[in-house]
């Protein structure tokens, strides 16, 4: 959770994991949670998630390297802040990895392109071969 700044709020391991964080949350106030993220990719989506005057709901991240593949959703989500906090506003930011999700549409797109194309090439020779017997290209039909 960051302040309407994008400075952090509450953070929990696995996204100081996810982000490689590796100060405390007392160490990452004052500056904006996208300051400390090492990879620009990510850095950019959480800020584009938090800043601005409309700010993003939902953005999907690549960040796949060299053969691995990684994709990331990140969600943020306009909360009211606690009283006391001195902001009107906070922001509930969700990394999610979709990797998974993303493989899968793969696969199924390959799957259906696949089942097309080996769908399509029989009954182009079906339809070749039904083309000469109804133009009687091999000669009269009989019974």
């Amino acid at each position: 959770m960051t302040d309407e700044s994008g400075h952090v709020q509450l953070i929990n391991p696995k996204a100081k994991t996810l982000l490689d964080l590796e100060e405390e949350k007392e160490a990452l106030t004052g500056r904006p949670i996208w300051s400390f993220v090492k990879l620009d990719k990510l850095a950019i989506a959480i800020r584009e998630s938090v800043e601005g005057d409309s700010p993003k709901t939902k953005r999907e991240v690549n960040l796949s390297s060299e053969g691995i593949r990684r994709y990331y959703l990140i969600s943020s989500t306009l909360i009211n802040a606690p009283e006391g906090s001195g902001t009107n506003y906070w922001f509930a930011v969700q990394i999610r990895n979709i990797t998974a999700e993303k493989e899968l549409d793969q696969l199924k797109d390959d799957f259906l392109q696949s089942l097309t194309h080996d769908l399509r090439s029989p009954m182009t020779a079906v339809r070749g071969y039904l083309q000469v017997l109804g133009e009687e290209m091999a000669g009269p039909l009989n019974d």
